[in-house]
């Protein structure tokens, strides 16, 4: 399963690469990118998974670092975390309460606890049937559609979906250096079966006015990309390359926005090049009518910060249930809290998880270089 499919807290990124106590351009350069593994009779450590430069996936039934095309179960990208939504569920298991007060973190508790002070918790016993324990997959935001307004409605007098023409958003490159107004203008389908009330032929309609790196502002000419299913089928997934106009290969880096489109199935993603679904730099603003969008002369004039990514929602990155709390006692650093984790993988184990580093721990400072350790359970 591809990255595109999967969130998170992407936003903090950015500023804790600044509070790392090295520089990340650097860490890749003077840090080995492989993670070391050990294993005890009870549980498996992964330690220094380098989470530095994009996702980093993981197998833990192989207890290794692996690519994104092969099988995985859970990926780490600095503090953000997310699970393969195509066969893993998660569910907090000890939720370390002693770690906060009234919804704070209790600082003393945080920076007086250790790897082995909390082992305890990984390694008690706990019941999974127990009604108490929720397990769900991550939930994927688009960025856009991320707020109230969407591109795709459904239209509950024709029982169909239309494009929502009305809304504008404006899209960065996965390249961060060319920009778009981007306007839906269609959605359809040539084939209905009333039997099945499947629809095939599916095609979408996408308007964009491209401002290239080299251009101070917005074209006025419209380029429009209209991508589609086979004629059997109610289904695609096609990628867009801006700066060349032309729609290009999903497995390679150059695209830009990722139409993932299932009709049938009531999903209807336009994705970009950046946070959980891919490994560029792309974004896209708040929605903005029509007046909103025309009163825009350059994607420069907005703010970088307000170009948000595609993220994934889960346990691990939820405020009320997230691994780790940041800047305690004044100190710009991660520090874990030990939650216990299950991940249960569709027809194979479920595991218990500690995340209980940020740092690598052959230096104790440079930042981005996860160590989790689990167990397998009945």
């Amino acid at each position: 399963m591809t990255p595109s499919k999967f969130i998170l807290l992407l936003p903090l990124l950015a500023f804790l690469a600044g509070c790392d106590s090295s520089n990340d351009s650097d860490e890749s350069n003077t840090t080995s990118n492989a993670a070391s593994s050990s294993a005890t009779d009870t549980e498996t450590t992964l330690e220094n998974i380098n989470a530095t430069n994009g996702w980093a996936y993981v197998n833990l039934a192989s207890k290794s670092i692996v690519q994104s095309s092969d099988t995985w179960h859970i990926a780490f990208n600095a503090t953000s975390t997310m699970t393969n939504t195509d066969t893993v569920t998660n569910a907090i298991i000890a939720s370390q309460s002693d770690f906060y007060s009234d919804g704070s973190a209790n600082s003393s508790v945080f920076t007086n606890a250790t790897a082995s002070s909390e082992l305890e918790h990984l390694t008690a016993t706990y019941d999974l049937t127990d009604s108490s324990y929720t397990f769900a997959t991550d939930t994927l935001t688009t960025a856009i559609n991320s707020g109230t307004t969407k591109w795709a409605n459904y239209n509950s007098t024709t029982r169909a979906y239309d494009a929502n023409s009305d809304a504008w958003w404006v899209i960065r490159n996965s390249t961060a250096d060319a920009f778009a107004k981007l306007n839906a203008t269609s959605i359809s389908y040539t084939d209905y079966d009333s039997t099945t009330h499947q629809v095939s032929g599916v095609s979408i309609s996408l308007n964009f006015y491209i401002q290239s790196a080299t251009d101070s502002g917005f074209s006025t000419a419209v380029t429009t990309w209209s991508p589609s299913s086979t004629s059997d089928s109610g289904a695609f997934i096609k990628c867009y390359d801006i700066d060349s106009t032309a729609e290009v290969d999903c497995s390679a880096d150059g695209w830009d926005i990722k139409a993932d489109i299932d009709y049938n199935s009531y999903k209807f993603n336009l994705l970009l090049n950046s946070g959980v679904s891919g490994s560029g730099s792309a974004g896209a603003s708040t929605s903005y009518d029509a007046n909103g969008v025309n009163a825009i002369a350059s994607g420069s004039d907005i703010n970088s910060r307000s170009f948000v990514t595609d993220t994934m929602s889960n346990v691990y990155t939820d405020d009320a249930t997230q691994w780790y709390e940041y800047n305690l006692t004044n100190q710009h650093k991660i520090w874990p809290n030990y939650r216990v984790y299950a991940v249960k993988v569709a027809n194979d184990a479920t595991y218990l998880m500690q995340i209980t580093n940020y740092y690598n721990t052959t230096d104790g400072t440079t930042g981005r270089y996860i160590s989790i350790r689990y167990h397998a359970v009945e």
